[in-house]
């Protein structure tokens, strides 16, 4: 849990390196990280926090790249996918434990050209990758709406997203912003968010991105029908059962 305060300020020196010509690239599990998103990194594997912290002391972009298969301890470069999205560390916070957590923000999506080194940490020479702005603005926004609409059921029906969610996504105006937020802390699949990161049409990421949420929020709600019908039998089951006690005392 990230206890310290961010300050804007942090967000400011954002101006790219124009002598970066290899990145550092870090492999995150069970995580697909997007464009525009501030988010969390814990790194406990001895490589990850030789990166980050020479990267935030040179002032450097990183690639955050996610793997294949998250139970691989030890990644290659063949473990993991080649578009990721690149990121400005804000602040290293060091935990107890020796583990660290990187408040990262992403930038924007590349894909890797060929990894130049892979020792202590991967380096690797990038393509930067455009996304495709939507051709029609005010079907765009009313798609938006309704990814907004119905991530708030989720959100309602689902006991394991945190009631924070709720208030986060009210207060993100709209738009790319709240595509990738979305994308990033949505509960679905690493495979399916990769599968969006890779898609450089907003517009039809933003389409992929409903179809999901539709699909998750029908299965929450039959889900929840169940289990409403299930407790209803069960009480059913529980006041026949003391009936039948009382009637035998009687």
């Amino acid at each position: 849990i990230v206890t310290e305060e961010i300050n804007l300020s942090d967000f400011l020196d954002t101006a790219e390196n124009p002598n970066q010509k290899l990145f550092p690239i870090l492999p995150v599990r069970n995580m697909v990280m997007f464009p525009k998103v501030v988010i969390p990194i814990t790194a406990g594997r001895e490589m990850s926090i030789k990166l980050l912290e020479e990267a935030q002391k040179n002032n450097e972009f990183i690639g955050i790249l996610s793997q294949k298969n998250s139970s691989i301890e030890n990644p290659v470069d063949a473990d993991l996918y080649n578009v990721g999205t690149l990121a400005k560390i804000v602040k290293i916070i060091k935990l107890p434990e020796g583990n660290i957590t990187a408040i990262t923000r992403g930038f924007g999506r590349f894909k890797i050209q060929n990894f130049k080194s892979l020792e202590p940490y991967f380096k690797a020479e990038i393509t930067k990758l455009k996304d495709v702005a939507p051709k029609n603005k005010d079907e765009y926004e009313a798609l938006m709406e309704n990814i907004k609409e119905i991530a708030e059921k989720i959100i309602n029906l689902d006991p394991n997203i945190p009631n924070a969610a709720s208030f986060a996504l009210k207060n993100i105006n709209g738009g790319e912003d709240l595509l990738n937020f979305i994308c990033t802390n949505a509960s679905f699949s690493s495979e399916k968010k990769q599968t969006l990161l890779e898609e450089r049409s907003l517009e039809k990421r933003a389409e992929k991105l409903y179809a999901i949420l539709h699909d998750d929020f029908r299965k929450l709600e039959l889900r929840n029908q169940i289990h409403q019908k299930t407790s209803k039998d069960l009480d059913k089951q529980q006041r026949e059962y003391f009936l039948n006690q009382q009637m035998k005392t009687i």
